[in-house]
């Protein structure tokens, strides 16, 4: 009689959640790169890829988790997002997993980690365009996509939007001026004389 015996390789599957780190919130559109920390070899022990490769971008579907559908063999491996969800700043943390021998009764090696991210801010100032100090009671028009306008002045003003990581800023200049309607509401309220 023959007996034969087959011995299946561990599998390894790796899961990234993204979630808002205010609210907790999971976060879909988040793309993410997964890369082995480690040169994989054949049986042979011949290099087949090298370390720190981007094997497989990953993004998130609306219950915010991305999934590495390769088929890994053990290993290490690291994930850095790649890119963020619209309105949000990535950190730039790295993900490392362990996706070492877990034992024979164990088919496959599943990991998972949560990535947290903050949501985008502007910070808005008015400096003065000849000496660059900032101006303190400055009163900007912001308008939303929604066309509410959340405050007014008039002159011309520099204004700089940085992100929060500080990885992205821009400079530019803009000029406030007040509709006609709204310079009969001043002559009205406070006469000619005062703005000639």
């Amino acid at each position: 009689d023959e007996v034969s015996f087959t011995n299946e390789r561990q599998k390894v599957q790796i899961t990234v959640e993204k979630q808002d780190v205010e609210t907790g919130n999971v976060l879909s559109d988040a793309v993410f790169g997964i890369y082995n920390a480690n040169d994989i070899v054949n049986k042979d022990g011949k290099v087949i890829v090298t370390a720190d490769t981007l094997l497989q971008e990953m993004t998130t579907g609306v219950e915010g988790i991305a999934t590495c559908t390769l088929d890994l063999p053990l290993g290490t491996y690291y994930v850095k997002e790649l890119q963020a969800p619209d309105g949000f700043v990535s950190s730039g943390e790295v993900l490392t997993f362990d996706a070492s021998y877990q034992g024979q009764e164990v088919k496959v090696v599943k990991l998972h980690s949560v990535k947290k991210n903050e949501p985008t801010t502007v910070e808005i100032t008015k400096s003065d365009i000849t000496t660059g100090v900032e101006l303190d009671g400055a009163y900007l028009q912001v308008i939303d996509k929604n066309g509410n306008v959340y405050g007014v002045n008039i002159g011309e003003t520099t204004v700089t939007v940085k992100s929060t990581d500080g990885k992205y800023s821009e400079t530019f200049t803009i000029q406030v001026s007040y509709a006609w309607w709204q310079w009969v509401v001043i002559i009205v309220l406070f006469g000619w004389i005062w703005y000639l």
